[in-house]
């Protein structure tokens, strides 16, 4: 074999092989979602936690005991000593508040494929500030990112006036305070707690594994610089709308369809990669598809409790973070591809068989997705 055959080759290789295993590998890094709001007023502390059953299962698995995929009433009611121990009980708080004595008030199925859990706290002493720390966090995949709200709980106050926060291992503690004004973000400081954001919406891009293989598929068809940049800064865009579209609560995105969407949108981009020679014109595609993906994302910021005034910073730091998620992709995919296409210039029909098998593999990857997805 002609020594500019076999380096084509092995780079081929070498590029099919990470399409085969980015989908595997990022999957096992998912990042998972919960939501919490937290109310303090005298003595008590109430917490209500939202969680992804899926999640929840695959920690307790009794929650599922006849293990047939779905959570019942009944299984719910069996593992309340669970759901005690592993996540009541594991809220814990600093000296200042004295014992607090925590309760699990009661657990429910959501719409979807939510798990809400209510409890309550009565502590010893009279606090108008709680350090907590959410020991459950540990007990959770790693990566898992907890959207708390710090709700006004002073006497008098109905308005439901909150302060977003983010916690995660590592990052577990949360300052609890009775009033709205001294609430986590202005205890954390706006500088932290927007950096905290803008890591989400990088780690949102950098472990979403449909996302990731899009971008490595509009990738693969080459072409000139310009065309490959405007095909990336029209998926960008689009999917900057759909965020904001969501932030500003004109678009409430259905997770049961936008999920099978993105996978289909995976599929055609490495379909289509078998008829097109080059980037030219493929904005066009990457655009409604920037729509789509972004709806993915429009998710977790629809589910930060945030007031209006403090939604225009949350979207632009995710927004931000997303961007620059995509980039260091961009950056580190953009060069493999492109020396694999000069690594042997001679040799054209072997760099086309590359092209085809990984943007085969890309179709099949995203059809699994779709019929997974629907199923």
């Amino acid at each position: 074999m002609p020594r500019c055959h076999w380096r084509v080759e092995l780079v081929g290789i070498a590029v099919v092989l990470a399409t085969l295993l980015v989908p595997g590998v990022a999957h096992a890094h998912a990042v998972g979602t919960s939501r919490g709001e937290y109310a303090l007023q005298g003595r008590t502390l109430t917490v209500r936690l939202l969680f992804a059953r899926a999640e929840l299962v695959s920690l307790l698995p009794e929650l599922d005991g006849d293990r047939d995929g779905s959570v019942s009433d009944r299984e719910l009611r069996a593992a309340w000593p669970g759901l005690t121990d592993a996540i009541v009980a594991r809220i814990t708080f600093d000296a200042a508040a004295g014992t607090c004595r925590g309760t699990l008030q009661d657990a429910a199925l959501e719409e979807g494929d939510g798990l809400s859990i209510g409890a309550a706290y009565l502590c010893t002493s009279d606090p108008q500030t709680l350090a907590a720390t959410l020991g459950f966090l540990d007990l959770l995949p790693h990566g898992h990112r907890h959207l708390a709200a710090v709700a006004a709980g002073a006497s008098g106050n109905t308005g439901r006036s909150v302060a977003p926060g983010i916690a995660y291992i590592g990052h577990a503690q949360l300052t609890i305070t009775g009033t709205a004004s001294n609430g986590l973000w202005a205890a954390m400081g706006l500088g932290r707690q927007a950096g905290r954001v803008f890591r989400l919406g990088v780690t949102r891009v950098l472990t979403e594994p449909d996302h990731l293989v899009f971008l490595i598929a509009l990738l693969l068809v080459g072409g000139r610089s310009r065309s490959l940049l405007f095909a990336l800064m029209a998926f960008a865009v689009g999917h900057a709308i759909t965020l904001a579209l969501s932030a500003i609560g004109g678009l409430s995105p259905i997770a049961a369809l936008v999920g099978p969407a993105i996978a289909l949108s995976v599929a055609y981009v490495g379909a289509e990669n078998w008829f097109v020679t080059s980037a030219d014109g493929r904005w066009l595609v990457a655009f409604p598809f920037g729509l789509t993906h972004g709806l993915g994302f429009a998710g977790s910021l629809q589910q930060m409790p945030l007031a209006p005034s403090q939604m225009p910073l949350a979207l632009a730091t995710l927004t931000g973070g997303a961007e620059a998620g995509q980039i260091a992709v961009v950056l580190v995919a953009l060069p493999l591809v492109l020396l694999c296409r000069r690594l042997c210039c001679q040799q054209p029909r072997v760099a086309d068989r590359v092209l085809k098998a990984a943007s085969a593999v890309i179709a099949v990857v995203g059809l699994w997705w779709f019929v997974n997805r629907i199923v």
